[in-house]
């Protein structure tokens, strides 16, 4: 939908809503995101020459743009007075401005990735005497307790406020505070401190959150089943006791996202606290009405907030089918599965032939989910066999396909916080230098900056002479140049010349040429955003690593797990493993509310669909130790009204 499309009633009078807080139940497909989109262009446009802004809080950086580019297209330069970010950018934003009234150190690294973290987490457990060189847990054991760290930030409960009624707790408290210490050395902070510390920031220092009451009349928050205590915390802290122009637009039978924190609690104490208005946006744009009437018998059988309405299909006009589809073995499924692929491809490009005239692949159509990915394993190899390309997404993925581009990454981080020994670490290692000996030559360099870092780095024979050549170009570039927008192309032109010669593969390559262009697309997309004066490294950087993996746009089977396909949609869509213990996970069959969220998974994947919709499973899987046992159906199917 868009602002050219003419709106429903419904839509109309959220979209004209004026003065105060506004709690909308928007279900999957409803236009949601074009109702938002539209009430701030509206509010912007019977504003104009006003100097209030207008904040608007998303889930994701391509959620985030693509509102800024309709609004943008709408209104011209006016968007400008529109802030729309993710709650994580925009934290950042204000930590990058005033973290110093809290001791926030600067220059700010953001690590966002999970071995960042956990080398982080080892040394500090090394540091506090909590392990050894010969007793350093495993990385599961060290990613859980990073987990439960997490938990703790999103609660807000700092180390200090850890009861330690036993050893396991003093333990963990000597923990959580040295992984903090050694956020804090390295000056960085993980993506919970980000909404800790704002939080912090915005209760310790109320000049500052005054001054973002006055400049934000308005607030939209988008995806809002999915709050953690620390984003509602924030909010509330934002907007005092007198800011109560707020919209909040959520769904709680999409709300997936309980094991890190989230809850749809958030959206009842919303309507409380702000004493918000409830209007719901019931019509279904996406999904025809065979997939939603087998959605909305999916999701009656969860614990529902009270007046959440069901979904009504407006679509008409299309084919579509529902099926379920059993078979012996989970290798026969995957293979059913392929060969359904390729019939629909056939199906889906012939209907776009008539369309359009064009004879083009409809692969990218098409999208295999399941719950776990493990349960997409033996699908993989199915399309490998049928030579089908596909692309297979997870909810977290890097942001590079190649070592070089995460190597420019590396160079760019440490050129821009000297302190980031992990980084500087990891950048050694990839470019073939020992760190041991590397530190004893860094250590007696009088001038411990991240040039001379690189000074040194350039004159190292074992590196390659491409990097050893793009180094220098760097120092040159960086010392003739005072901010980003000044090199930046400079360094871009240089990696192409200098490192690309370097790699022969011609399938690498192409990846390569995708990851240059990626630098740069995101480096124009934060340029736009930004005056020439707020252009600086650190600013990109915490762009870059808020941006998530950048979408793919091959022709292939899309290939995800039910996390990572959230906020998408397909013309068809398969979701696999429907079976008792896989979907709904066996974990969560220990409780209502573990199984509730399941379900909502459930809902989610079921929904992606627009035409067609296939469950399948089989009856006997392979065990790790050898054996095929039997599987139950799931209860879902039973749910949906499907067995």
């Amino acid at each position: 939908m868009s602002a050219s499309i003419q709106f429903t009633d419904e839509q109309e009078q959220i979209i004209n809503f004026d003065e105060g807080a506004l709690l909308v139940q928007a279900g999957p497909g409803s236009g949601k995101t074009a109702v938002l989109t539209q009430r701030i262009i509206r509010l912007l446009q019977r504003s104009v020459g006003q100097n209030f802004r207008i904040l608007a809080l998303t889930f994701t950086t391509k959620a985030a743009e693509n509102m800024r580019q309709r609004i943008e297209h709408a209104i011209g330069d006016e968007w400008r007075r529109a802030t729309v970010l993710t709650f994580h950018a925009f934290c950042l934003d204000v930590l990058r401005h005033y973290g110093e009234h809290i001791g926030v150190h600067q220059p700010l690294t953001i690590y966002e990735q999970e071995e960042d973290r956990l080398a982080l987490l080892a040394k500090a457990l090394l540091q506090e005497g909590l392990a050894t060189n010969d007793t350093r847990p495993d990385d599961r054991q060290l990613s859980s307790l990073l987990h439960q760290i997490g938990l703790r930030k999103k609660d807000l409960v700092p180390p200090e406020a850890i009861a330690t009624f036993n050893d396991d707790a003093i333990k963990f408290k000597a923990a959580y505070a040295g992984y903090n210490r050694q956020l804090e050395l390295h000056h960085g902070v993980d993506f919970d401190d980000l909404l800790w510390l704002t939080y912090r920031l915005f209760t310790e220092a109320p000049r500052v959150v005054r001054h973002y009451r006055r400049i934000y009349r308005y607030i939209l928050i988008d995806e809002a089943q999915d709050t953690s205590r620390a984003q509602y915390e924030i909010l509330k802290a934002l907007c005092g006791d007198e800011h109560r122009n707020v919209m909040m637009v959520a769904d709680a039978d999409q709300s997936i996202y309980r094991f890190a924190g989230a809850s749809d609690r958030y959206i009842q104490l919303f309507q409380k606290d702000f004493g918000a208005k409830l209007m719901p946006l019931r019509h279904n744009f996406r999904s025809t009405p065979e997939i939603v009437q087998i959605a909305n018998k999916l999701i009656q059988h969860s614990t529902r907030l009270p007046g959440a309405p069901m979904m009504v299909s407006n679509v008409t006009g299309k084919n579509s089918e529902v099926i379920l589809h059993e078979e012996e073995t989970q290798e026969q499924e995957a293979r059913w599965v392929a060969e359904r692929v390729l019939k629909l491809e056939n199906q889906l490009r012939d209907e776009q032939k008539t369309k359009t005239g064009k004879d083009e692949p409809q692969f990218s159509e098409i999208a295999i989910l399941a719950r776990n990915r493990y349960l997409l394993e033996p699908v993989q190899v199915a399309l490998k066999a049928q030579a089908i390309p596909y692309r297979f997404h997870t909810a977290n993925e890097g942001l590079f396909a190649t070592s070089q581009a995460q190597i420019f990454y590396l160079i760019l981080r440490v050129l821009h916080n000297p302190f980031d020994l992990i980084h500087r670490e990891i950048l050694l290692t990839d470019l073939g230098i020992s760190s041991h000996n590397f530190d004893a030559t860094f250590d007696g360099v009088n001038e411990n900056t991240a040039s001379a870092f690189f000074r040194i780095i350039a004159k190292k024979q074992e590196i390659p002479s491409c990097w050893r050549d793009f180094i220098k170009i760097l120092l040159v570039e960086v010392n003739n140049a005072a901010k980003i927008s000044e090199y930046y192309a400079n360094l871009l032109a240089a990696f192409e010349q200098q490192v690309f010669p370097c790699e022969t593969d011609a399938e690498h390559d192409e990846l390569l040429q995708r990851d240059l262009q990626l630098l740069k697309d995101q480096f124009q997309a934060f340029s736009h955003k930004h005056s020439r004066e707020e252009l600086d490294l650190e600013g990109f950087l915490g762009e870059l690593a808020l941006s998530g993996k950048s979408e793919f746009k091959g022709n292939g089977v899309q290939v995800l797990t039910l996390h990572a396909a959230k906020g998408l949609e397909f013309e068809t869509v398969f979701i696999v493993g429907m079976n008792q213990g896989s979907f709904p996970d066996y974990r969560s069959l220990r409780t209502s509310s573990g199984l509730d969220e399941e379900r909502r998974n459930a809902y989610v994947a079921v929904t992606r669909a627009k035409r067609m919709l296939y469950l399948t499973r089989c009856r006997y899987r392979k065990m790790p130790w050898g054996e095929n046992k039997f599987q139950e159906a799931s209860r879902f199917l039973h749910d949906m009204g499907l067995t």
